[in-house]
């Protein structure tokens, strides 16, 4: 009844599903760690995303109370610092006054 040919066959259809079994288990292991990896990376991305919120917010807190010290003394500010775009005009009038004072300066 068993012979050598049949036990063969046997074991071989055997040793194929165990493969096949194995195979689809490691798939199954790879996937999942895929995407836990994923899902952690995920929950990383938004809690940094909460705390530079969270800092912003405070940040913005902070700034608002600034200015409300500051109150209308934001116009004296705004007058004491020349613009960012236009300095000639700031070049031009400290140029006048070292010119009144004996300063002889070039300001490029």
């Amino acid at each position: 009844m068993f012979t050598k040919k049949t036990s063969a066959r046997a074991i071989l259809k055997n040793l194929l599903k165990a493969l096949a079994a194995l195979s689809v288990a490691v798939t199954v292991v790879v996937l999942v760690s895929n995407q836990i990896t994923k899902t952690i990376n995920s929950l990383a991305e938004k809690k940094k995303a909460a705390f530079f919120l969270s800092t912003r917010t405070q940040m913005l807190g902070l700034l608002r109370a600034d200015l409300e010290k500051i109150g209308v003394n934001d116009k004296k500010l705004e007058q004491a610092l020349p613009p960012d775009d236009n300095i000639s005009g700031f070049l031009s009038t400290l140029k006048s006054i070292a010119d009144q004072n004996g300063l002889n300066k070039i300001f490029k």
